[in-house]
């Protein structure tokens, strides 16, 4: 048995041997130096491998198997992954810490005293009898503003007096309500000092019918009694459940809008917001679109970078896509 132990011994030995002649790193070839020593063990002789010169711990069999397969653990190979993977992650963290950093640089109000004033983005229902849908982004209140955005819908029908302004708010929830927010009001009023940005501006005929499914669809959002800022369900979330669901809105939600990939009932697949793609999203933490509104996305960790070939823009976290996109009226092509 003891000379079975010891040619078992040899042939692992053997096989280290030839992994460290193999390799040109030295720092490996000094992890594979093994020896062997006898110790009294009881009443016989236990044969154990001890490193001579292994300053970095590699255990023997671990590292044979790691050979085997074309994976060196030597601390080379450790620096080149650790590389490798702050390579990719700085496109995602880069911009969003200079986003941020520039938001400091601005003075905001306090939440109490931010204004929700008008800015004469949205057509007066007065002088505008023909039915109407927006859609808005505006900067978040705080820190946040640098990375985030939050978004709603407004909608007026053909003569109405007022808009419909459609969105989830989270303190609402927190306050014992739901989250999901129905009011009367301005549809393109500033959002904490924070003036928003149109993202959808579609008028004329056919346009209540359009309404009529927008507002299905925000009855069938699921998450009305759930909010979670990151990474969903949030207010950006609800805005890309409804674009999904009425895909005559042809809407393409920021970068910034976080939340915007947590897809509902848990979902991997769906149509990309603006209805002219699809997307993978493995719970709004990392996921690809690729659609022609949007173009190329990938997201990881809820922020999105991306290219858009018609009209070409670059997407990055904090900054979203520019050039931006210019937003005019648009109607329903008609048959």
């Amino acid at each position: 048995r003891r000379e079975d132990r010891f040619a078992s011994l040899a042939e692992i030995l053997a096989d280290l041997d030839d992994a460290a002649a193999a390799t040109p790193d030295i720092e490996a070839r000094h992890a594979f130096d093994f020896g062997v020593a006898d110790q009294e063990h009881g009443h016989g002789r236990a044969v154990v491998v001890r490193p001579m010169d292994c300053n970095y711990g590699v255990d023997f069999a671990l590292s044979r198997d790691r050979w085997r397969h074309g994976l060196p653990d030597t601390p080379t190979a450790r620096r080149r992954w650790r590389m490798t993977l702050w390579l990719a992650l700085t496109p995602f963290l880069l911009p969003a810490v200079v986003a941020i950093a520039w938001r400091l640089l601005f003075d905001q109000p306090h939440w109490s005293a931010s204004s929700h004033a008008a800015t004469d983005q949205a057509p007066a229902p007065e002088l505008v009898r023909e039915a109407v849908i927006q859609a808005y982004a505006a900067r978040t209140w705080g820190l946040r503003g640098g990375v985030a955005v939050h978004t709603w819908i407004a909608v007026k029908r053909s003569n109405a007096a007022t808009y419909t302004r459609h969105e989830v708010i989270g303190w609402r929830l927190r306050r014992g309500g739901s989250a999901l927010v129905q009011t009367e009001g301005r549809p393109d009023a500033m959002w904490f000092s924070n003036p928003p940005e149109l993202l959808v501006d579609l008028r004329g005929d056919g346009v209540d019918a359009v309404i009529d499914r927008v507002e299905a669809a925000v009855s069938d959002y699921p998450y009305a009694a759930q909010y979670r800022t990151w990474p969903g369900p949030n207010s950006n979330t609800f805005t890309a459940f409804v674009a999904r669901r009425v895909p005559e809105l042809n809407l393409e939600l920021p970068t910034t809008a976080i939340g915007k990939d947590y897809l509902a009932g848990g979902a991997v697949t769906d149509r990309a917001p603006s209805g002219t793609g699809y997307q993978i999203s493995l719970f709004g933490m990392a996921g690809i679109t690729a659609a022609l509104r949007e173009g190329l996305e990938l997201q990881l960790f809820g922020l999105t970078i991306g290219v858009r070939p018609a009209p070409f823009a670059v997407k990055l976290p904090g900054f979203g896509a520019w050039p931006r996109r210019e937003v005019l009226p648009q109607r329903l092509p008609t048959l």
